[in-house]
This record gives structure tokens, C-alpha cells and sequence, in this order.
């Protein structure tokens, strides 16, 4: 072997050397970046290594993000099958990661926008969940979902909620697909989502979804066990951690009481609803609907009879027209199921040109269940 080839395989062994220790120290560092408190990560700048992964005309490019910073970590084809290797370096890259995050680019994702009460904001995604077959063509148990409120109205005690939906059916394929390639996204967002909320839980399509078993999430909790063991530094971090969980736990048995409170508002708005629905009914079935009235008088009245004016006022109808028997159109009113009181309310006199009779006779609408 001569000393130039020596002098390679050497240079080559070193760079591959340093390569790994550069990916372990920024595997170390990220993972100990999870483990310190948000509250005393924020306040020291601390920052986190995220992946995020872009779907781009039938490619897959994963991006790593650390603060402001990023880089194109590898770009594949997702319909191209990668062998060993590549697997395993695609998952040792995800793997230094506190999470993986897929963009979903937008013609995966049905949005809509839906109006819903101002009291249903404390529940918003179990009220989405339970709205979803009445709003969109699905049902909830077929559809992941994120939602955001895009506006308030206060007068109105309305809020507009704009829903991201992509069924299970193409996320589950797709999600599959990506694993098949060594890439186990923990979390999904729609493309569209600004970089600023893209942390947000509201837009996690998988967090709408029944939890999934993820390896990546098991093997990410046991290494920071590991190193909470052999870093003596954080446990003060730990112990940080344990009074911030108990705190949640004291805040959460306040919620229900606030739950409470929305639903009996929502409650007693139904039984107004049912209440004004109920009176409405009353005052409507006692009385004979004014077509019904005209109907019957259709039904009663002889053809020798004409109807110039009809008046229908607080259960009172005044009928005015001709007839050539005036005096039998009492008689003839009586007879009906729906008036009473039947009674002229002027005398009747006879018209010159056509000498009939004029008459004017009144009669109170009959209440219904009346003999």
C-alpha cells in the first residue's frame, strides 16, 4: 500500500470521526436543552433542535431548525425504495431531534369556517368533534383535524372557527409511507401555518387523533431518564418540573366548575328557545288560519252571494258584500265549526243598480275544543 493511499484512508477515517462527534455533540446538546424547564429555558434563551418535514412534487426534505437557524439535513424521493443505510441514517437524524414535525402541504386539507357560541370556547375541540358530521362530510372517527378562531364577535357572542381537516384514511397511508422510509413524523401541521404557531397544539392535526404507539417517543423518554440519571445538574430542573405538574393538577380541578357554569348557560338558553316555541304553538292552534277562514267561506256562502271586503282583527271577522238573501246568510254562518256570535253589524240596505241587498255582518272566530 503505497503512502498516499495510506495517507487518504486515514484522512478519511478522521472526517468520518469528527462527522460523528459533531452529530453526537449536537444530539447531546439538544437533548439536554429538552430537559431543562420551559420557564428557565425561556429565560436563558435555551434553544431546542427541531426536524421538520416538507413534502415538495413527490419528495421528502427534512429541515433542521434550531432557533432562527436551518438546514437541509437530506432530500429522498418517497417512492423510491432506500436500503439499509439510509434508513438508519434518517432515523439516527430524527432521532437527535426533540420532535418531527410534517408540514402537510395544503391539497391533503379541507378547511371550512363555522360559527359557533362564545361559551363553547372552553370546549372548542370537544364540541368540533362532536359538530363534525353536521359541518363537513365526515364523521369525527373518520377525519384528523386542527382548528384556530379566526375572529370574535363580541355583540353577537360569536366566534368564527377555521377548521383544517384531512381524513385518516390519506394522513395513515401517508404516515406509513414516511416510515417506510425511516421517518416517524410525531406531530402534524399544515403548511399553510405560519413558523410562529407552528408549536402550537391547536394546529396539530394528531393531536385531534387517537394517540398513536410511537417507538421514537419511547426510546426519546428513556434516553432522557438516562441522562437525567448521569446529570446530577438538572435535578433541580426535575424537581421544577414535578411542583409545575402539581400545580396544573390543582388548576384543572377548577375547570370543571367553569365547564359547569357554560353548560347550564347553554342549558337555560335551550329552554328559552323551547319556551318562546312553546308560545308561539299557543297562540297560533287556537285560532283558525286566515286561508281556512276564506276557505269555509267559500264552502258556505251560495253563489247568489258576493264577498266585497273581508276583515280579520283580534278573533273578529267582518264580511261585507251583496246577496240576493241577506237575512239567510246568519243561519247559513252558524251552521260552521269556526265562527260564533254571528250578528249584522249594520242594517241592510239594497243597491240601486244591481238591487241586491248590502250587508255587513260580523262574528267571533270560534277557540278551539269550543261547542
Amino acid at each position: 500500500m503505497s503512502g498516499t493511499e495510506l495517507h487518504s484512508r486515514s484522512g478519511s477515517r478522521l472526517s468520518k470521526m469528527l462527522q460523528t462527534s459533531n452529530e453526537f455533540w449536537l444530539w447531546w446538546g439538544g437533548e439536554l436543552a429538552g430537559l431543562v424547564p420551559d420557564a428557565i429555558r425561556k429565560y436563558f434563551k435555551v434553544q431546542t433542535r427541531s426536524v421538520r418535514v416538507e413534502l415538495i412534487n413527490g419528495s421528502c426534505r427534512l429541515h433542521t431548525y434550531s432557533g432562527s437557524r436551518s438546514a437541509l439535513l437530506t432530500e429522498f424521493h418517497l417512492d423510491q425504495a432506500s436500503g439499509p443505510e439510509e434508513l438508519e441514517q434518517r432515523k439516527a437524524l430524527t432521532s437527535l431531534s426533540d420532535q418531527v414535525v410534517l408540514l402537510l402541504p395544503e391539497h391533503y386539507i379541507l378547511r371550512k369556517t363555522i360559527s359557533l357560541p362564545e361559551a363553547t370556547r372552553s370546549k372548542l375541540a370537544d364540541v368540533l368533534n362532536f359538530e363534525m358530521d353536521r359541518n363537513t362530510p365526515f364523521k369525527a372517527e373518520e377525519v384528523y383535524f386542527s382548528y384556530r378562531i379566526s375572529s370574535h364577535a363580541k355583540e353577537q357572542h360569536k366566534i368564527q372557527v377555521e377548521l383544517a381537516i384531512v381524513t385518516r384514511a390519506v394522513l395513515d397511508e401517508l404516515l406509513e409511507q414516511l416510515a417506510r422510509q425511516g421517518v416517524e413524523p410525531r406531530r402534524v401541521v399544515p403548511q399553510g401555518v405560519v413558523p410562529e404557531e407552528i408549536d402550537n397544539p391547536a394546529n396539530d392535526l394528531l393531536q385531534r387523533g387517537e394517540p398513536g404507539k410511537s417507538q421514537n417517543g419511547q426510546d426519546s423518554r428513556q434516553r432522557k431518564l438516562w441522562l437525567l440519571i448521569l446529570l446530577g445538574l438538572i435535578v433541580m430542573g426535575a424537581f421544577y418540573q414535578r411542583y409545575q405538574h402539581q400545580a396544573n393538577l390543582q388548576q384543572a380541578v377548577i375547570e370543571p366548575r367553569a365547564q359547569a357554569e357554560h353548560a347550564k348557560q347553554l342549558r337555560d338558553e335551550l329552554q328559552l328557545l323551547q319556551d318562546n316555541r312553546r308560545f308561539l304553538i299557543a297562540r297560533k292552534d287556537p285560532q283558525s288560519s286566515s286561508l281556512v277562514l276564506l276557505s269555509e267561506l267559500t264552502r258556505l256562502l251560495p253563489d247568489t252571494t258576493w264577498i266585497s271586503r273581508l276583515n280579520l282583527q283580534d278573533g273578529t271577522v267582518v264580511i261585507q258584500g251583496e246577496s240576493t238573501n241577506a237575512s239567510a246568510l246568519i243561519a247559513i254562518l252558524e251552521e260552521s265549526t269556526l265562527f260564533q256570535d254571528v250578528r249584522f253589524s249594520s242594517p241592510v240596505t239594497i243597491n240601486p243598480r244591481s238591487q241586491k241587498e248590502r250587508f255587513s255582518i260580523s262574528a267571533r272566530q270560534r277557540q278551539a275544543g269550543a261547542q
